[in-house]
């Protein structure tokens, strides 16, 4: 995460990323290169030609006379922009609405190419006026009448006029004053004048024309996005004031990008109204605010203030703060009276920018501040991070012509193949009078596979179905009944059939490759173990079954060219050789000489820390260390610097659940593990402010590696509640927190889950977490279930004693298993009261702790 530049606070900085959406204006900010495809005119001919094969297009539905003659008059080589328009118009509404603009775009091309660009502007301005769909065309007039139908300004097909624009915005001088002088006359309709306003905004009086009499609210209300993107004035927003917000819903980046470029601080009220007008829209929502960001001025600043409360509204509070250092300590103060959460960050704010208040002394909350420990106690990646060094690395070593063994072989569990081989009722088949004959005929030919043909796979002769699974490519329903029951028949014959189903969905396929060791099974398990979601989980299986074995199949991609392919050979090496030993793995890698072995050895011999991802990744503003709680350091009175928690993020961002980056655990070894634990819920919990982007899922991963057992309690509820609010897939990753933390708390609330929850989906997943936990510890679930049954740690008695220091209270059960909380005297209390200021400062959290909760 990196801060961004402290910039005059009275001018508007767009983003580099930005400009690529910008729609420029003459004169102004530059947007992106528009490059014409010159070939575009002879793709629309095609079109064209294919079209009128079937009926010619001045005689199809909707071309009025007028349209007619005009399209005739283009098509016979005329510069007429009407007919132009009506071709166009004409082959959008051909094809489906999705192809809609990349039509436009291309008649747009075309008529710059054949007629030049005044001509093209000339040419949109009359596709304007043209409604289509597929019963045909009409012109826009008849909107009011007979409602639908597309238009430019309310399908893709309006980049196409964005297109026109950028090149009229950087045209010469007389070609850019002859398309005036053409688009002059294209100005009949409310409708059209702002199209030709959106094409050249620089005339102003024809922008307030279109504001002072612009398109119906109701008829023609998608216009309106085009005439914002045309304003240059707060005098053209001020004649617009009185008919609210227009079409805000299709507001994009490009659209508020350039209504910042035209009106810059004069357009925070029409986008804070837009902002308000819809609480739904939440990707609208989130770049009206990442706009309001960057606007100069108090207003935007105090419109992100005032929401502060509101959901995504905080990470572009942040970034505000940090653009406009000084404003923010002018506006912020005020509001933070009464308000906690604005008074921390405003306190932080002024922490990091002292220089703004010279002789500022110590903060409220600074008073608890851990100093910052020396750079010299702190272990490398926090200090001297790999990712940020600008050496270059060494190319690797590449070793060609090799290839991995042709022979496939395969590898049972005990008593696998049996199972697999077992009809069941799904596998029942009915041979008729003939016998297998027909069915298996209808196999070779292949016809619709039914259950019925493809119980020959259960049931027919081994000698006539072998040869016909070489290029049997089963349909994926086929493969869920079919397929396992096939390779346990069948054996390698099966393999090039269990692999073309396999391959496009891994998660659900793949567990039939299992028992082959084979060549391409091994390339397609590479592949899943860089993917979580998409069958890491059965690549594991398959390496934990074939071991080193798997080695020779894996060395020729991990020692050749470099590239996506390398790196996922060398990552499942390195698995290998943790579960194996590295010595074994080089060892079974001598199969393709003592080069490759060579490089294979340097590979796992290089330091975990200095292997990163292809792509480094970027954390959010949201995950800002200045707001999240100090990670002390294991018994001592100083913390992490704040960059040195910076580099942590980034370490947590670049895990995964199951290859978590190396780093982490030294951080773990040389931090409290409660600090680490308060630090990751905090992070979690502005994640969840944030929106909780799937993106930055890593936020909630990163419970599993720094939480602990208070962790378990906070997240457990949520995990319960999440499917209730459309949350399933969270819900099924926090399953995956708690096994991560592994204690017997974090167990115990996971079975819990599995015993009972009220969504179905989140139950089964849960058992199947359990049960994978207990295949580890060689248990059962139901093992599992009674070892993690709490004694909460009670004495012979019954009781529990909790020492506060100069109290003590007794934990218990009743004859009803009803926990209960008494004095030493016996009084019963509602609840373990929480450690007072009189109590003992180690005993009394100590023992809180302790009580079963």
């Amino acid at each position: 995460m990196e801060d961004r530049p402290v910039v005059d606070e009275d001018t508007l900085v767009i983003p580099d990323s930005w400009r690529r959406r910008l729609y420029p204006r003459r004169g102004g900010r530059p947007g992106p290169a528009v490059k014409v495809d010159r070939s575009a005119g002879a793709a629309m001919r095609e079109l064209v030609r294919e079209l009128e094969a079937s009926e010619p297009l001045a005689e199809r539905a909707g071309v009025e006379p007028d349209m007619a003659e005009a399209t005739r008059g283009y098509l016979s080589g005329g510069a007429n922009p009407r007919g132009a328009a009506v071709v166009a118009a004409l082959l959008a509404g051909n094809g489906r609405y999705d192809e809609a603009g990349k039509l436009a775009t291309l008649a747009a091309d075309s008529w710059v190419t054949e007629h030049g660009l005044p001509f093209a502007a000339c040419a949109f301005a009359e596709f304007s006026q043209i409604l289509w769909d597929v019963s045909g065309l009409k012109p826009i007039e008849h909107r009011r009448t007979d409602p639908g139908g597309q238009s430019v300004a309310s399908t893709a097909a309006a980049k196409a006029g964005a297109r026109l624009r950028g090149l009229l915005a950087v045209a010469d001088d007389s070609v850019h004053q002859e398309a005036v002088d053409g688009l002059a006359r294209h100005r009949r309709t409310a409708s059209q004048r702002v199209v030709v306003s959106f094409l050249v905004p620089t005339r102003h009086d024809w922008v307030e024309e279109c504001c002072a009499a612009p398109p119906d609210t109701v008829n023609e209300a998608d216009f309106w996005w085009l005439l914002y993107c045309s304003l240059g004035s707060s005098r053209q927003l001020d004649l617009l004031a009185p008919y609210g917000v227009v079409h805000h819903y299709v507001w994009d980046r490009s659209f508020l990008v350039t209504l910042a470029d035209g009106v810059g601080a004069a357009g925070v009220p029409l986008i804070v109204r837009g902002f308000d007008a819809d609480a739904e829209v939440t990707a609208l929502r989130k770049l009206i605010l990442e706009t309001l960001a960057i606007m100069p001025g108090d207003e935007a600043f105090q419109a992100l203030v005032d929401r502060a409360d509101q959901k995504y509204v905080q990470p572009a509070l942040l970034a505000a703060m940090q653009r406009f250092p000084v404003r923010t300590l002018r506006l912020l103060a005020p509001a933070a009276s009464g308000a906690p959460k604005l008074a921390d960050l405003l306190a932080r704010h002024v922490q990091t920018h002292r220089e703004l208040l010279p002789g500022v002394g110590p903060l409220t909350n600074d008073r608890d501040k851990l100093p910052d420990a020396p750079a010299d106690v702190l272990p490398r990646p926090l200090v001297d991070p790999p990712w940020l060094r600008t050496a270059k690395a060494p190319s690797p070593v590449v070793v060609e012509g090799l290839t991995p063994p042709g022979e496939s072989r395969m590898r049972w569990a005990p008593g696998e193949r049996e199972r697999w081989a077992r009809p069941d009722s799904r596998h029942s088949v009915h041979t008729g009078p003939d016998g297998w004959d027909p069915l298996i005929e209808e196999f070779r030919a292949g016809g619709d596979y039914t259950p019925v043909q493809m119980g020959i796979l259960a049931h027919g002769p081994l000698e006539q179905v072998r040869p016909l699974l070489g290029g049997w490519k089963p349909q994926m329903w086929v493969a869920e009944i079919w397929m396992n029951l096939a390779v346990a028949r069948f054996g390698l014959d099966a393999l090039p059939a269990a692999l073309s189903v396999a391959e496009p969905n891994p998660l659900g396929h793949g567990g039939p490759l299992l028992p082959f060791l084979d060549a391409g099974v091994a390339r397609l398990m590479t592949e899943c173990l860089a993917r979580p979601k998409q069958g890491r989980k059965l690549a594991l299986a398959w390496f934990d079954r074939h071991g080193l074995d798997a080695v020779a199949l894996l060395v020729p991609a991990a020692v050749g060219s470099p590239g996506t392919e390398r790196r996922q050979a060398e990552s499942a090496l390195r698995l290998l050789a943790d579960r194996h030993g590295r010595g074994k793995v080089v060892e079974a890698a001598r199969a393709h000489g003592s080069e490759a072995s060579d490089v294979v050895e340097a590979m796992l011999a290089m330091d975990p820390l200095d292997l990163l991802p292809a792509r480094m990744p970027v954390v959010g503003e949201w995950a800002d260390v200045r707001l999240l709680p100090q990670i002390r350091l294991r018994e001592r009175e100083d913390a992490l610097p704040a960059d040195a928690a910076r580099h942590l993020l980034t370490m947590l961002a670049m895990s995964k659940p199951d290859e978590v980056y190396a780093g982490v655990e030294i951080v773990k070894e040389l931090c409290d593990s409660g600090s680490l634990a308060a630090f990751g819920w905090a992070l979690f919990e502005r994640w969840q402010q944030n929106g909780a982007p799937s993106k930055d899922g890593w936020a909630l991963a990163q419970l599993g590696w720094l939480g602990d057992d208070e962790t378990v309690r906070r997240l457990t509820p949520l995990i319960r509640a999440w499917p209730g609010d459309g949350g399933h897939a969270k819900a099924v990753a926090g399953l995956d927190v708690l096994a991560a933390i592994g204690t017997d708390v974090a167990l115990m609330h996971l079975y819990g889950i599995a015993q009972k929850v009220h969504f179905k989906g989140l139950k089964a997943r849960a058992q199947e977490k359990t049960e994978e936990v207990a295949d580890g510890l060689g248990l059962t679930s139901e093992q599992l279930g009674d070892r993690l049954v709490p004694d909460f740690g009670l004495g012979d008695d019954g009781g529990l004693v909790l020492d506060y220091g100069q109290r003590r209270f007794v934990v218990g059960f009743d004859e009803q298993l009803r926990p209960y909380v008494a004095d030493e005297d016996g009084t019963r209390r509602m609840s373990l009261p929480k450690p007072a200021a009189k109590d003992d400062q180690r005993l009394a959290p100590a023992a809180y702790q302790r009580s079963p909760r």
